[in-house]
């Protein structure tokens, strides 16, 4: 009995085996997917809950949680960092906007100083001009020296006809000066050497002063005993001499050749004829006469002529003339006699002239640049 239930067992086996071959293919793939997501979401559940257990283990993670901290930190003080940056560049901008503008308002004070600086270097003769003026004044030309003309004369030949202050730079001279120029009367190109007309500059003066000028260009002035040196040295020199009476009457005295020497001379009178005008000749007798000052007397007199008539010139015994005399011109005392601005026969010994001024200009005639 026994037996027949094995053998029984192994039929049963056999036919379901064969009886499983033979099942619709569909009903294998439905078992099969049946079983395969049994698997996956067997798998997700491993994984997720993997991933929790991971989770939940990172977060007690102590090195985990340092670096957070780290990276916070990092993150914090690079924020600080970059707004502390743009406060400081704010700032900075605002400095700079605040220095610039300083800067434009001191440019503009400094170009104002430098125009009142050029204004005053112009203007101004000889000793009046400030300390600052003088190496102006006194300086080498520049390269391109032989762009500036030698005389008022010259400045008119290149299309220049308005009268007023111009730089020249006489015949084979090192130094440039300023001048004042009057292109209108007598066909123009004079220089002023000497300006008077309301008593606003004193002319009672030592040698230095007469030396190198004084005054303004643009009021009374003397242009200096070395610039009319310079300009008379070279080539023959016109005179021209106007002035003012107590009427207020003009009038003249012209020579056609005027020169001076050097200063180891005593800059003396060398040439002074050719005389045309409606005045006398008061010139004539100054001819040869060393200029003289309050503090260098080289005239022929026992006594200082500048001395004793307040002025500075080219005195005898003592003068014909005296220009550079004290400005009076209104009636004076006794004790003021001939201590005025004189012509002969034409100032009184209680009245004196109220203005003169005398003017050079190289002589038509020789003159090589017509």
């Amino acid at each position: 009995m026994f037996l027949w239930y094995r053998i029984i067992l192994v039929l049963v086996i056999t036919y379901n085996f064969t009886n499983s071959a033979y099942l619709p293919k569909s009903v294998s793939l439905r078992k099969f997917h049946f079983l395969q997501d049994d698997q996956n979401a067997n798998d997700y559940e491993l994984i997720q809950n993997r991933g929790n257990n991971e989770h939940i283990a990172t977060n007690d993670d102590p090195y985990f949680s340092l670096r957070n901290q780290i990276f916070n930190h990092k993150s914090k003080s690079k924020r600080s960092t970059q707004d502390k940056a743009r406060v400081r560049v704010r700032s900075q901008q605002q400095t700079i906007d605040q220095l610039s503008d300083v800067i434009q308002t001191l440019s503009n004070n400094v170009q104002s100083i430098v125009s009142r600086h050029n204004e005053i270097c112009t203007d101004l003769v000889g000793v009046s001009r400030p300390l600052e003026c003088l190496p102006e004044d006194l300086r080498e030309s520049s390269p391109n020296h032989e762009s500036i003309a030698r005389d008022c004369k010259d400045i008119q030949l290149r299309g220049e006809n308005v009268s007023g202050i111009y730089e020249i730079r006489p015949e084979n001279s090192s130094k440039s000066f300023k001048v004042l120029c009057d292109m209108e009367i007598r066909e123009g190109g004079w220089i002023h050497i000497q300006k008077r007309f309301d008593g606003s500059e004193d002319f009672y003066r030592d040698w230095k002063d007469y030396k190198f000028g004084f005054g303004n260009l643009k009021g009374e002035f003397w242009i200096g005993l070395e610039q009319i040196y310079a300009l008379t040295k070279h080539y023959p020199t016109e005179l021209l001499i106007e002035l003012n009476d107590r009427n207020n009457t003009k009038r003249y005295a012209h020579y056609l050749s005027f020169a001076i020497g050097p200063e180891i001379g005593g800059y003396n009178l060398t040439t002074i004829g050719g005389f045309t005008g409606d005045i006398p000749d008061a010139m004539k007798n100054h001819r040869f006469e060393k200029f003289s000052t309050r503090d260098f007397d080289q005239d022929q007199s026992n006594k200082s002529c500048a001395e004793t008539f307040m002025g500075a010139w080219w005195y005898k015994k003592c003068f014909d003339s005296n220009l550079n005399g004290k400005f009076v011109n209104i009636k004076q005392p006794r004790i003021m006699r001939g201590k005025g601005i004189s012509w002969l026969n034409v100032s009184y010994h209680d009245y004196y002239l109220s203005g003169s001024r005398m003017l050079l200009r190289p002589l038509h005639f020789f003159d090589l640049r017509l």
